[in-house]
C-alpha cells in the first residue's frame, strides 16, 4: 500500500515539475503550429494565451516592436491589439523562446498575420534585429507611405523609430556587376539578403 501511494506521490511531483518547466520555458513549442485562446493583452507586442485544457503561456509577437509603456502610442499600441485577438481563438506558430522566457511567435486571427497588422495599422516597427521578412516590410512601407499611427507628420515618435532609423543606416549595397559581396569588399550581407541596387535598398526599409 505504501508502495502504491509513495509511486502515486512520485507520478504527481514528476508531472508538476514538467508543468512548472514548461511555464518557465516552452522550448517545447518551438516550430510547433497550435491553437489557444488569448485571455490578457499586455501591451502591443505581448500577450498571454491559455492552451486547452490548462496550459498558459506567455507570447511575444514574432517581427514587431511596438512601442513600451508612458512612449507615445503605447496605450494605441496595446488598444489595437486588445481589439485584435482579446477572447479569440488565435493559430499560434512558435518561433523561439527569449530571454525573458516567453515564446517568440506569429499569431494569425481568423487567418490575418497580427504582426503585419499592427505594422500596417502605424503601431510598430518592424524588429529587423531578429527577423528579415518581405510581409511585414511592406507593411511598414505601407504604413509610413499612407501616415498611419505614429508615421503621421507631426506625431510623435516611440523608442522604436530611432532604433528603425539605425538598423536602417546600417543596411549597405552594390550596384550590379560588382560581382558577390567578400570579405574583403565591406560589402556585408543583411542575414543573408544582398541590396543589389539602390531602388531595392530603399524599397526595403
Amino acid at each position: 500500500m505504501n508502495v502504491l501511494r509513495s509511486a502515486a506521490l512520485l507520478s504527481i511531483v514528476l508531472a508538476l515539475s514538467v508543468e512548472t518547466l514548461h511555464a518557465q520555458r516552452p522550448t517545447d513549442l518551438v516550430n510547433k503550429t497550435f491553437v489557444a485562446d488569448v485571455t490578457r493583452v499586455a501591451d502591443g507586442d505581448t500577450v498571454e494565451v491559455l492552451i486547452p485544457p490548462a496550459r498558459k503561456v506567455r507570447i511575444r509577437l514574432h517581427g514587431v516592436d511596438t512601442p513600451e509603456a508612458k512612449e507615445p502610442f503605447s496605450n494605441q499600441a496595446r488598444t489595437f491589439t486588445r481589439v485584435l485577438m482579446f477572447g479569440r481563438r488565435v493559430t499560434v506558430v512558435g518561433k523561439d523562446v527569449d530571454r525573458y522566457d516567453r515564446l517568440v511567435a506569429r499569431i494569425a486571427v481568423d487567418n490575418v498575420d497580427a504582426s503585419e497588422s499592427i505594422i500596417a495599422a502605424g503601431l510598430g516597427c518592424t524588429f529587423r534585429q531578429y527577423v528579415t521578412d518581405p510581409a511585414l516590410e511592406s507593411a511598414l512601407a505601407s504604413a509610413r507611405n499612407s501616415q498611419r499611427g505614429f508615421w503621421a507628420a507631426g506625431a510623435a515618435k516611440p523608442a522604436c523609430v530611432a532604433r528603425e532609423a539605425k538598423r536602417t543606416s546600417a543596411l549597405r549595397y552594390h550596384t550590379p556587376g560588382q560581382g558577390l559581396p567578400t570579405r574583403n569588399s565591406g560589402l556585408a550581407p543583411l542575414r543573408g539578403v544582398y541590396f543589389w541596387t539602390r531602388p531595392v535598398l530603399t524599397s526595403a526599409v
